[in-house]
């Protein structure tokens, strides 16, 4: 009996270049996909790191028994010796409750802090984080 008589398995020519010309197209709208979503990764990442910061800069300051000022320099955050860097690309805007632009953020060892509400943007991507002036509690704000 020869192997088609028999029912043999296996895979066509025409088969495998199917699969193959799939392949080659999703391979091609991989980076694509990739583009569109690094920008919206990387201001998550930054809002996380200023959340981050500005938390351990409340312990700091609680811990200390004094107010620390956290600065924005160069796409980095830098209190006392402390300093995190931002990913590049990404922009960041502070203001405080009226509206109006500042470059730093005060926290006190009482556990409240300057109100501040950061902006974190690349591209057509943002999220704020906000921190009450009454509590000092800061939080992330996703932008739609």
């Amino acid at each position: 009996m020869s192997a088609i008589e028999r029912g043999a398995a296996g895979f066509t020519l025409l088969e495998l270049m199917v699969v193959l010309a799939i392949l080659v197209l999703v391979a091609a709208l991989l980076p694509t996909a990739f583009d569109r979503m690094m920008p919206s990764r990387r201001v998550t990442v930054a809002s996380q790191r200023l959340l981050t910061a500005i938390r351990d800069a409340e312990a700091d300051s609680q811990a200390l028994g004094r107010p620390l000022r956290l600065q924005w320099e160069d796409g980095s955050l830098q209190w006392g010796s402390h300093s995190i860097g931002l990913p590049p690309g990404v922009s960041t805007v502070a203001a405080d409750p009226t509206g109006r632009a500042i470059s730093e953020v005060v926290v006190f060892p009482d556990g409240t802090a300057s109100g501040t509400r950061i902006r974190v943007r690349d591209g057509t991507h943002e999220s704020t984080v906000m921190v009450s002036g009454i509590t000092g509690h800061a939080r992330v704000v996703a932008q739609p």
